[in-house]
């Protein structure tokens, strides 16, 4: 039992937190990305 455990439960949640771990990384340095151009004339969208 121990060993179907390490090889199937492990890995998926080694994944999973991997997944969660890169979409919350990736919320946080957009939403800094959008902060830091606020004002610049290279940021997406504020064109006239």
């Amino acid at each position: 039992m121990f060993v179907v455990v390490m090889v199937l439960v492990v890995p998926i949640g080694v994944m999973l937190g991997g997944a969660v771990w890169s979409a919350v990384f990736g919320f946080f340095a957009v939403a800094d990305a959008n902060h830091r151009a606020e004002g610049s004339p290279d940021a997406v969208g504020t064109g006239p």
